[in-house]
């Protein structure tokens, strides 16, 4: 853990991050970024890799751009990615968005592909997928996955199957892992300080679902 919050301090000026997509991931491109974009890789022994990265949204695994070749980056060793002006760390062998750190808490979000979704919903803006409401993933072209080939996928991007997402948050704190949501949140409270936390909840207007009150909580978090 110290290793890791002092890693993630090293970006902690950018840690805050742009709220919403200016673009719609889809089938061919089930990216969290509409291009691959320069980055770095930092190992747990202080080393780092330069190279142009992108995140997949089926496992939120690191690609990365050789040529004209998408490939997968194993994960071992890693202990943060940069990507243009975002970081990330991996939970659970999956890259997290880094929206607030601080030495003693952090916040993230984990940004995936709804795959349930697409494969019992509905196809590229609107368009049913099959005439039985639902179809196997294994039918579906997926992009950087059966097709890796950069060229013919950024041509293809804008006219394959819209992909939902789902973004689930997480704050660190403490040595635990725990999903934002209410009860969750007042668990990292001593019980000494619950109803202190209740006041400045209501006080700073704080929605759990919303990542713009992160960094409030990990801020309360903090102070403790």
């Amino acid at each position: 853990m110290k290793k890791l919050v002092a890693s993630i301090l090293l970006i902690a000026s950018y840690a805050v991050s742009a709220i919403g997509q200016s673009y719609n991931p889809t089938t061919m491109w089930p990216y969290i970024n509409k291009e691959f974009a320069h980055g770095t890789v930092i190992f747990s022994d202080n080393t780092k890799k330069e190279g142009v990265f992108n995140i997949h949204l089926l496992n939120c695994e690191l690609h990365s751009l050789d040529k004209n070749n998408i490939i997968s980056v194993t994960n071992k060793d890693i202990v943060r990615v940069d990507i243009a002006d975002k970081g990330y760390i991996f939970i659970d062998n999956e890259l997290c968005e880094i929206i607030a750190a601080t030495p003693k808490a952090i916040a993230v979000k984990r940004t995936k592909g709804d795959f349930d979704k697409l494969l019992t919903g509905t196809g590229a803006y609107g368009s049913s997928l099959n005439t039985s409401g639902k179809t196997d993933l294994s039918s579906i072209e997926i992009g950087g996955m059966h097709n890796t080939d950069h060229n013919d996928m950024r041509s293809q991007r804008d006219n394959s199957r819209y992909l939902p997402v789902k973004v689930t948050k997480y704050i660190i704190y403490n040595g635990k892992t725990v999903e934002v949501t209410k009860k969750n949140v007042l668990s990292l409270i001593p019980e000494e300080k619950q109803a202190e936390w209740k006041i400045y909840v209501k006080e700073n207007k704080i929605k759990y679902g919303k990542e713009e009150s992160l960094p409030k909580i990990i801020d309360y978090l903090t102070a403790l």
